[in-house]
């Protein structure tokens, strides 16, 4: 039988949380390999999150942030290649920016759109493709566009756990501020990396995934010249709607701009609500025939 779906919004007003115990890790590699391996349905789907911060009298602060995710999956039933369904097609989009004012001082000013293609036609190993633009004012970086292409494959898998090494040629185009006395100031570079990460996907409940990511992303030309992203992530599904994401990472820059640390840690949680695709009852019933 034909599957009709139906798309719900199941709200439209955005509650969120950003709770920070020092700066976001941001050393120039952004990660969003957690949300391509969390269990979603095939179709369309999405998710927003909001941060919204107003303080007024001895401290006056303004602090507003949000997301936007989506996804598109597109699979075949293959229990007995990864122990569920496999995704041959996954494209997924996120964008997002946050902006913090203190007083008459801009504090945080930064933007992201990151897209990704990942296809699967082999049982254990896939192709994916990726571009990326960001702008971060005080990482110094007035815009910084990248893409790349690589592989992607299962190291190992069982229904809880899956581990996944993925390897990719990088090129990104960066831009500087313009900062007094800086020797980068203005600086225009092409770079050429390889982009490579290693994840582990535990399954820990129903409505609850673990990830842990590690990348290393090293210049073509000169090894010395990398930077390294741990990351560890709790994708919990509290309801049809609500989704809640605590995280902590650490990153590492070995040449940052002139004026920016090498090292960022830090720890995130976020709440954010759905957009997702709702599947008739009988529509339910069709793909537990067809998983059978």
């Amino acid at each position: 039988m034909r599957l009709h779906r139906r798309v719900r919004l199941h709200a439209f007003i955005v509650a969120g949380c950003l709770f920070a115990v020092s700066a976001p890790a941001g050393a120039q590699i952004v990660n969003s390999l957690p949300d391509t391996v969390a269990p979603g349905r095939e179709g369309w789907s999405g998710e927003l999150t909001g941060a919204l911060r107003l303080q007024s009298g001895n401290n006056d602060l303004e602090d507003i942030g949000g997301s936007g995710v989506v996804h598109f999956r597109s699979g075949i039933p293959c229990r007995w290649c990864l122990g569920r369904g496999i995704t041959t097609h996954h494209v997924f989009l996120r964008a997002g920016g946050r902006w913090m004012e203190q007083g008459d001082h801009v504090v945080t000013a930064s933007t992201l759109a990151h897209l990704r293609y990942q296809y699967t036609p082999w049982v254990r190993v896939g192709l994916e493709g990726f571009t990326q633009y960001e702008h971060d004012q005080f990482r110094r970086i007035v815009g910084r566009a990248l893409g790349g292409v690589g592989l992607r494959g299962y190291a190992f898998t069982t229904t809880r756990v899956d581990g996944l090494l993925g390897s990719a040629y990088l090129l990104e185009r960066g831009v500087l501020s313009n900062l007094a006395g800086a020797p980068d100031a203005g600086a225009a570079t092409w770079t050429q990396r390889s982009s490579n990460y290693a994840l582990v996907s535990v399954r820990i409940a129903p409505a609850a995934t673990f990830v842990v990511t590690g990348f290393v992303q090293p210049a073509i030309r000169d090894v010395e010249d990398a930077r390294f992203l741990g990351d560890a992530t709790l994708i919990i599904r509290a309801s049809p709607w609500l989704m809640l994401r605590p995280s902590c990472s650490a990153a590492y820059d070995t040449r940052p701009p002139f004026g920016v640390e090498r090292l960022d840690r830090g720890f995130q949680t976020t709440i954010g609500l759905t957009l997702a695709m709702d599947i008739d009852p009988d529509d339910q019933d069709d793909d537990e025939t067809r998983e059978e």
